[in-house]
């Protein structure tokens, strides 16, 4: 089986998150980066600029409805400094975009909220779970619980539930609403999408996943900083879900891409040379990633790789590797299997792939009973049956054998 390998790393120091900086295939387009796009204003309105790649082509992408707005040079500016994730679902929140939670006042201590779910070992759904950045110790059982922002009290949970401290972890709380009326107000007033800009209560861990992202410090465009900027990462990290664009990618480039990188990399704090000169000499490396766009032409729209893919380690089987390899790339975007989809395939993230997978359509242990490769085999996939991905051309047979080999080892998440 062809190997391919994963050229883009992930460090983590202390407090830093970002990419790898170490030299890499996308510094080998700064020259011809540099040609093209001498300066931001150039690489929006550019063939394969940010506008065509990026805005309102067709009505679609980041017009009006999609955040970021980028139908716009003030759009594109506008992102310097922002934060985001602004319009994602909490679960779905990037710890790159994870914003401070608001603290709640336990026994006469503050501590952070984490984030909040109804607990799933009550059957009546009504018992809600918070998890909190510090272990809690004693709860006062007559205690309020009054969450504070800004030194300001927004909500006294004690009026509506007891709260009590779970005995293994006690960074969990469980809130018991007091009846039917203050169960149907936690659920529809306080907890209702908890943790979007706005809402009432501001989440430190929206996606649950045990990293209180805001001391990553992330911006949209973080100036300096395009490891720390969501917009960047979404180009070149393919762990933070497809890449983009996501379509019109015949619009876009490599050296589009090393471009955006050394705009972010030499903007001043509060963006005063947003328009000056992109500075190239100056531009640290950018990650080590090698991303695969179509080849420019008459058939570029028809080829099927969109959104763009980065070179990776195809050879494993693991759900991990088939998830980043295979499911990523050749099914999750394009308007195909996301959280709107409406063949009820979600591969937004890892977990939610894995859940709408098995066992509904992935049988473990047993290949030629699981959708899943019936619907990829194209030998299995006789009409009326339409082969995945569709319209586009039938997996490599490489990656197929990938999937095959996850479902006989027990399709193990």
């Amino acid at each position: 089986m062809k190997r391919l390998v994963l050229l883009l790393a992930l460090a983590a120091c202390g407090n830093d998150v970002g990419f790898a900086e170490v030299p890499g295939p996308l510094d080998r387009y700064t020259a011809e980066a540099s040609r093209q796009y001498p300066t931001i204003h150039a690489l929006y309105t550019g063939e394969q600029g940010l506008y065509r790649g990026c805005g309102p082509n067709g009505g679609v992408c980041h017009n009006s409805n999609e955040y970021p707005v980028l139908d716009s040079m003030g759009g594109i500016l506008g992102t310097i400094g922002a934060g985001c994730n602004m319009k994602r679902a909490p679960a779905a929140t990037d710890d790159l975009c994870e914003g401070t939670g608001d603290l709640v006042t336990i026994s006469g201590q503050d501590r952070e909220l984490g984030w909040i779910g109804r607990d799933p070992r009550d059957p009546m759904g009504q018992r809600w779970k918070l998890t909190i950045r510090e272990p809690v110790g004693a709860v006062d059982p007559f205690d309020l619980m009054p969450v504070r922002r800004g030194g300001a009290t927004i909500w006294h949970l004690g009026y509506y539930a007891s709260v009590s401290v779970d005995a293994v972890d006690e960074t969990a709380l469980y809130l018991q609403p007091y009846d039917d009326l203050s169960a149907a107000y936690l659920a529809t007033v306080i907890f209702k999408d908890a943790g979007r800009p706005g809402d009432p209560l501001q989440l430190g861990d929206p996606n649950g996943n045990g990293v209180f992202g805001a001391m990553l410090g992330g911006r949209l465009v973080k100036p300096g900083d395009p490891a720390g900027s969501y917009l960047m990462r979404r180009l070149v990290d393919p762990t933070a879900g497809p890449l983009m664009p996501r379509a019109n990618c015949c619009a876009w480039s490599k050296p589009a891409v090393r471009a955006m990188w050394c705009w972010i990399d030499g903007l001043a704090a509060d963006g005063s040379n947003a328009l000056a000169p992109i500075d190239y000499a100056r531009c640290r490396p950018s990650p080590d990633v090698e991303l695969l766009y179509p080849e420019l032409g008459p058939t570029c729209e028809a080829s099927g790789r969109c959104p763009p893919t980065a070179v990776v380690d195809t050879s494993g089987t693991d759900f991990s590797s088939i998830y980043r390899t295979i499911l990523v790339p050749r099914c999750a975007g394009s308007g195909c299997h996301d959280r709107d989809s409406a063949a009820e395939l979600d591969f937004s993230t890892e977990a939610r792939a894995y859940a709408t997978l098995v066992p509904s359509r992935v049988v473990a242990g047993e290949p030629d009973r699981s959708t899943l490769w019936n619907r990829i085999e194209p030998s299995r996939c006789q009409a009326p049956c339409r082969t995945m991905p569709l319209r586009r051309p039938a997996l490599p047979e490489a990656e197929r054998d990938a999937v095959r080999m996850w479902i006989e080892a027990g399709a193990e998440p």
